[in-house]
């Protein structure tokens, strides 16, 4: 049930009270606008630029959270009109759609990467760069070689995430510092260098003859 904010008549769905404020409140666009579903104050952090345009009062959090349930609630259909559509895209035209889905792909690995260089800190634990082009995940015992995930990044990326983002086994370093470890054996920007080289029984590239 909802009810109208400016006379409280009840309604049992949306779509009923959307016509009432059309109908009896037809100046309502001028008033400060509501959340329908939680009654927050509606502004532009938190209402979505589309929803705004249309005047869909409905806040971001509860837009989101109404995708989601609607999805877990008809996920096979979902699926099954996404198989079909693609079915008919790639009988349609194999190469467009080939480059269709390498886009799709290419956004969601980009979105998937910033989100675990954000959780990671946004720069490298060593040296301290902050440019995320030069960032990599670094395994931090030097494990990568027996790593299921290390084959593909996309794999890792997802593993991290599924993870929970752990600090225990990984963590972001630029591409400097992550390959000085990976054929060294250890960074110079670590005091500890000659430690690290004592223990892994590796020479200074510097001083071999």
């Amino acid at each position: 049930m909802v009810s109208c904010r400016l006379c409280r008549k009840s309604f049992k769905s949306l779509s009923g009270i959307r016509r009432h404020q059309l109908m009896i409140h037809p100046n309502e666009r001028d008033l400060e606008p509501y959340c329908l579903t939680c009654g927050t104050r509606l502004n532009d952090t938190n209402w979505i630029p589309f929803m705004k345009k249309a005047f869909n009062r409905r806040c971001a959090n509860c837009h989101h959270n109404r995708e989601h349930r609607y999805y877990e609630e008809n996920r096979q259909a979902i699926r099954a009109q996404i198989k079909r559509n693609n079915d008919k895209l790639r009988a349609k035209d194999s190469v467009s759609f080939q480059l269709k889905k390498s886009k799709t792909l290419k956004r969601w690995i980009k979105r998937l990467r910033a989100e675990i260089i954000e959780a990671y800190g946004a720069k490298c634990a060593c040296c301290g760069e902050d440019h995320w082009e030069f960032l990599t995940i670094d395994h931090i015992y030097s494990d990568g070689s027996s790593d299921e995930f290390r084959t593909n990044s996309t794999r890792l990326y997802t593993h991290i995430k599924q993870s929970g983002f752990p600090t225990d086994r990984y963590r972001l370093l630029c591409y400097n510092c992550n390959m000085s470890r990976g054929h060294i054996g250890y960074c110079p920007h670590q005091p500890q260098m000659e430690i690290f080289q004592a223990d892994r029984g590796r020479k200074d590239f510097r001083n071999i003859a």
